[in-house]
């Protein structure tokens, strides 16, 4: 259980940023697009002693990664650098 802060010290692992990354590029939001893209590349660790449900961070994770790497093939000229990351 979190304080009402809803902050536990401990940091989350970007389920909402990677689970969203599908619905920027549907929404045409290239701006954070880019900014999500950035932060995973640079910020994205799972190396935490973290307890979380694996369940849901698997669905959550690999879903967000598989979903925007199909709509970024599929269509390209959303994603800011008008295609999928190499």
């Amino acid at each position: 259980m979190a304080p009402i802060t809803s902050s536990t010290g401990r940091g989350g692992l970007g389920w909402i940023i990677v689970d969203c990354l599908d619905t920027m590029i549907l929404m045409n939001l290239t701006t954070q697009l880019k900014h999500a893209r950035d932060w995973i590349s640079t910020s994205l660790d799972y190396d935490k002693d973290h307890d979380g449900n694996t369940f849901e961070t698997t669905i959550r994770m690999l879903g967000g990664f598989l979903s925007a790497h199909y709509l970024s093939t599929e269509l390209p000229h959303y994603t800011p650098s008008g295609g999928a990351p190499s």
